[in-house]
């Protein structure tokens, strides 16, 4: 209490001081008599945000590519599972698909045996025509000086039959070829959206969610079902209820017991966007590690990430409670000089929150007025 009663006379006696009829400056801020000094320094101005965020691991959504074709069966894991990829995860009932894949296997057994009672009896026709045709040759050439004209003229007429035989014989083979590829292409699609009624975890890791639907529901497209995460990829994600503001071209790190880890953020998929979209959440906002994290990153941890979107290093700075405004001086600080307060201008640059840049008008070590 008397260091501050002290300072507070001296203040009163330079006043004093002042010429008679000179004018006192114009005080813009209070008097504060509850003070600190502090010694200018060098250090790094910057502007910065920090955000409490989770250590999670990356995570994908499944979803069923022919969801809109068949209903859904079951799961076949359980949140907290760990599976290896190509394992089956989920299912869809494929009980209407497979009776429509049992009647074309049945159809395209049924043509093959159709044409191949076809093809015998339109071969067994062209070869008594040729039979009859190798009489009637025979007949021609055993009659005794001209051959009969109706013999010749059956010949030709024979001749005209098969080749006739022959062009139906190739028309049915072509159309019953075509007839069964019809079938065979419409088989295989049903076989292909059988194969796509399976699930498959596409990577190593653990079910972190499963979605709450039941047997024969109907699932809408491109709805994940189940999330599945890898372990081996690592990453920060802020949930808060909004989104803060992360500045264009601002450098990311975060922190975790003391160790500092590049970051970049990264925009969410499409179908994760939609997810919290149609569930009516905010999406996170998520932070890659451009380093590699090292063995104090967890998942579940929470780390502090620090966007800075200006930063000036090596400079003069003070405490942002060290500096005063004055129409006749502009920006200025109370530099104490052998123990007396003098409004010294500065010129000022980076401001932060805690800190201000000065680029002229004291020199490191000054020591100056600081309001608590």
């Amino acid at each position: 209490m008397k260091k501050y009663f002290a300072f507070v006379c001296l203040i009163l006696l330079s006043a004093c001081a002042l010429q008679v009829g000179a004018e006192a400056p114009e005080l813009m801020t209070p008097v504060m008599l509850r003070h600190d000094t502090f010694f200018v320094e060098r250090g790094r101005v910057a502007n910065v945000d920090h955000h409490r965020a989770t250590v999670r691991t990356e995570s994908e959504g499944l979803t069923f590519a022919e969801a809109s074709l068949m209903p859904f069966g079951e799961f076949l894991v359980l949140a907290g599972q760990e599976v290896r990829a190509g394992d089956v995860l989920a299912v869809l009932d494929t009980s209407q698909i497979d009776e429509r894949i049992e009647r074309r296997r049945e159809r395209i057994n049924d043509l093959a045996v159709e044409h191949g009672h076809q093809n015998r009896r339109m071969e067994r026709g062209i070869a008594i025509a040729q039979l009859e045709l190798l009489s009637l040759t025979r007949q021609i050439e055993e009659a005794e000086g001209q051959p009969p004209e109706h013999l010749l003229e059956a010949a030709d007429l024979k001749r005209i039959e098969i080749q006739r035989r022959q062009v139906e014989f190739d028309q049915a083979r072509d159309w019953q070829s075509f007839n069964v590829s019809y079938y065979q292409s419409d088989l295989n699609e049903m076989l292909s959206q059988l194969r796509d009624a399976e699930l498959v975890a596409p990577f190593d890791g653990v079910v972190v969610y499963r979605a709450d639907i039941h047997q024969g529901s109907w699932l809408e497209a491109f709805s994940p079902i189940i999330f599945l995460s890898d372990e081996s990829y690592l990453f920060a994600e802020y949930t808060g209820p909004s989104q803060p503001s992360i500045a264009r071209g601002a450098t990311i790190v975060g922190v975790v017991n003391g160790n500092y880890y590049a970051m970049e953020r990264v925009i969410l998929p499409a179908n994760e966007l939609l997810f919290f979209t149609r569930a009516g959440g905010t999406a996170p906002l998520r932070f890659a590690f451009t380093d590699e994290p090292g063995e104090d990153v967890r998942p579940g941890q929470i780390i502090n990430i620090r966007s800075y979107m200006a930063v000036q290093d090596d400079v003069l700075r003070i405490p942002i409670n060290a500096l005063f405004m004055s129409p006749e001086l502009g920006s200025y600080v109370n530099l104490l000089e052998n123990g007396v307060s003098v409004m010294q201008p500065v010129e000022v640059g980076l401001r932060t929150r805690a800190w201000i840049e000065i680029r002229s008008g004291l020199l490191e070590g000054d020591e100056i007025i600081v309001q608590q």
